[in-house]
């Protein structure tokens, strides 16, 4: 008894017992054999022939004899009765006619016999003894001249009779009827007929072979990956399946017993995607698999890999947005994410606010002051990294005035936030940079007399009044360029320290949750980037600054996270900050981005990703990249040897090791719908890529970006149809019917 599980999940439960065609194994007959079907059907092809030919040889072997019999017959009766021809002297006339038109024929046809023997003679002395048979790709012309030679004689029966009209009293017409007409008629005669026999077999393999199987293939979920078994009909149906094995020169299937990890790379089973597979509230779906979520729980990052405009928001971003109910800081370049999953994240978390300066989601505007979280023991380290996120320079070069710049804007801001002279409702970055712009001497004179940070701002002013006026000129000039930004007023209105709108504390990530959505349109990225930058270190400090961890980690969702340069607090969040309740979600172009930012730190942002979804990818070296990193598995290889009549004359097999996944495959193949996940541990899987506005379990959650909310389902329409998924790891292990609701079609492929 074999069982086996189809596609779709049906278990069948088939009696099964060997049976090949040639020979075969038939109710009455049984054959046990080892060779390969390719073998046994090379072999039938060969006995099967040599009968035909030995058949044809001795029958017409059996023709020229009566042939001869009949003519020596025919003479016979003319000399041997003169009675006869006495007593009726005209009877010799019509005799002689009778006796001259069959030794004609008798002739002719004797030499189509002839030639016939030839075209066998061709076949046995050429292919039987010195080649495998049916090798007819040599002498192509000479072996379909003996085929026809052969096939045309049972045509050639009216024939004989005409030509043996032609009187052979003159001596030339002689080698013109016995030589030269005989094979040109068989010729003739044969290629008429191959042409017909040719098409009568296709018909009937399509009428008789590929039609029936076609049907029960439909009708019985029959799949030539699937183990292949006689089931209600064993005679009929087992024959029919070896039978179309047989003619098409394929192997019989092996019941399938599991993966094979000695072949190298492959991607993950059925069994392994429901294991993986794993709802909650700290999941996150990567992309559908039987028009349900895949969800994956993960500790660590997650890395995400597509070009742009390829579907990262809608398929990724959005979907976790709308299920996701812990805190949130998301980088939303078009204000997509803020307007489509708002209302949502209302009702998923305690706080929702969106730090938009140039109002782009059309949300109520929100404001952040990062002086705000400096206190007596952190004051310097938060300077000095405000002051690396607005002064960015040039990162992999030692440049001596972008770090003295540094070291004034910091100093600068350690005054600000310790001066007396300034009101609680200034401290802010605005006041900072009017320092900058002022009468600088006098306000590093003030520092002198300042205590703070243990004498280090008095230290700071010092060191630079000390320094020469030109190269302190130098020095001041970079540091006002680089906080130029603050001049706009969109900017300095969202970092004040008072003002209209909710204050952003990012502290408030330890007493509940928030979501806090980062808004600027893709243009302004390249002018306003340390804006970005400086809320982005803001709330990677505060949650690295103590180890208090959420329930649910702070997924920060990094989109264009290239576009802001290198970020240190970034390259060490992806080492550190799993453990203080941060789950990074990077979201990077290509493989060169990373490389060109991160330098020798790149590779930190893949080995730390628990999961990695990769897609969409347009350069080769990114594709060869994954390529390489999904590993190498070898591939059995075949090559089929095939006749002049498209019959299987041998096949041999090998094997070869190649990548699992080529990067040209790689680039076509999740181009548009699929989704490449890698998750840690655990081999790829291939999931479908599925817009937030396609998924039925989404319904009612989404606000359509170009205005309103979205339209409800109405209240007649029939419930989405979602597929089920387990809610315990066990219940997947005691029912294995539920494997059947993840597809894994795109995985076999």
């Amino acid at each position: 008894m074999i069982h086996f599980r189809s596609l779709r999940g049906e278990v069948f439960r088939f009696s099964y017992e060997p049976l090949m065609f040639l020979p075969g194994d038939f109710p009455f007959f049984r054959f046990s054999t080892q060779q390969t079907p390719a073998e046994l059907r090379n072999k039938g092809c060969r006995l099967a022939l040599s009968v035909l030919w030995w058949a044809l040889y001795l029958l017409t072997l059996l023709s020229v004899t009566l042939s001869a019999a009949a003519l020596l017959l025919s003479g016979a009766l003319v000399i041997l009765n003169p009675a006869i021809i006495s007593k009726y002297p005209f009877a010799i006339y019509i005799a002689e006619i009778i006796h001259a038109y069959g030794r004609s024929f008798l002739f002719t046809n004797i030499a189509f016999d002839v030639f016939v023997l030839y075209g066998l003679k061709f076949f046995f002395f050429r292919y039987f003894n010195n080649k495998p048979f049916l090798s007819l790709r040599e002498d192509y012309f000479l072996s379909f001249f003996a085929l026809a030679l052969v096939l045309g004689r049972p045509s050639t029966f009216f024939s004989t009779a005409l030509i043996a009209i032609i009187p052979d009293s003159w001596w030339l017409l002689w080698p013109v009827k016995y030589v030269l007409l005989p094979p040109l008629v068989l010729i003739a005669y044969g290629t008429i007929n191959i042409t017909a026999l040719y098409f009568a077999s296709t018909v009937f393999l399509l009428a008789v072979v590929a039609f029936p199987l076609k049907v029960f293939s439909s009708v019985l979920k029959i799949s030539d990956n699937l183990t292949q078994a006689r089931a209600q009909h064993p005679v009929f149906l087992g024959a029919l399946l070896r039978f179309s094995y047989w003619i098409t020169g394929r192997e019989w299937p092996k019941a399938k017993t599991g993966p094979d990890e000695s072949k190298g790379a492959r991607f993950a089973e059925l069994e392994e995607a429901a294991r993986l597979h794993q709802p909650g509230p700290g999941s996150m779906a990567f992309g559908h698999l039987h028009n349900g979520p895949f969800f994956l729980k993960n500790e660590k990052h997650v890395l995400v890999m597509a070009s742009t405009r390829s579907g990262k928001g809608v398929s990724l971003i959005i979907p976790h947005l709308l299920r996701y109910p812990g805190s949130a800081f998301v980088l939303d370049p078009k204000g997509e994410n803020a307007i489509v999953t708002g209302r949502r994240r209302e009702e998923l978390n305690e706080k929702v606010l969106y730090l938009d300066p140039f109002g782009i989601s059309g949300k109520p505007k929100a404001r952040f002051n990062p002086l705000a979280r400096f206190t007596p023991e952190t004051m310097e380290a938060e300077s000095k990294a405000l002051a690396a996120a607005l002064v960015m320079g040039e990162f992999g070069k030692r440049d001596h005035w972008t770090a003295s710049a540094r070291q004034l804007v910091a100093a600068v801001i350690l005054y600000v936030v310790t001066s007396p002279l300034i009101p609680p409702e200034r401290k802010d970055l605005g006041i900072m940079r009017r320092l900058l712009l002022g009468d600088i001497n006098t306000v590093l004179n003030f520092m002198l007399e300042s205590d703070a940070a243990d004498g280090l701002l008095a230290r700071l002013a010092r060191s630079f009044l000390q320094t020469p006026e030109k190269e302190f000129g130098s020095i001041l000039s970079t540091a006002q360029r680089e906080t130029e930004i603050l001049d706009n007023p969109f900017i300095l209105d969202s970092l004040m320290a008072s003002g209209p709108g909710d204050e952003v504390d990012f502290s408030d990530w330890h007493k509940g949750t928030m979501t806090v959505f980062l808004c600027l349109s893709a243009p302004k990225f390249p002018n306003f980037n340390r804006w970005l930058r400086l809320v982005l270190t803001s709330a990677l400090d505060e949650m690295t600054d103590t180890l208090d961890p959420p329930t649910l980690p702070v997924c920060f969702m990094l989109d264009e996270l290239a576009t802001l340069g290198h970020l240190q607090i970034v390259e060490d969040a992806i080492g550190l900050s799993a453990g203080y309740g941060v789950q990074i979600v990077s979201v990077f172009q290509d493989v060169a981005q990373m490389r060109d930012l991160y330098k020798g730190r790149w590779a930190s942002f893949i080995s730390n990703a628990g999961v990695k979804a990769i897609f969409s990818l347009n350069d080769y070296d990114s594709a060869h990249y994954w390529s390489q990193t999904l590993g190498n598995r070898l591939f059995e290889t075949r090559s089929q040897q095939q006749d002049l009549f498209g019959l299987t004359k041998g096949q041999s097999k090998g094997e070869t090791m190649r990548p699992l996944l080529a990067p040209d495959k790689l680039m076509a193949l999740f181009a548009q719908k699929r989704m490449l996940v890698l998750p840690e541990g655990s081999h790829a899987i291939v999931s479908e890529r599925v817009g937030y506005f396609e998924d039925q379990t989404l319904i009612g959650m989404w606000d359509d970006p170009r205005g309103g909310q979205e339209k409800q389902p109405e209240a007649d329409a029939p419930p989405p149809v979602v597929a089920p998924v387990p809610q315990e790891k066990d219940d997947v292990f005691k029912k294995r019917e539920k494997f059947s609701k993840i597809n894994i079609a795109p995985l076999r492929k």
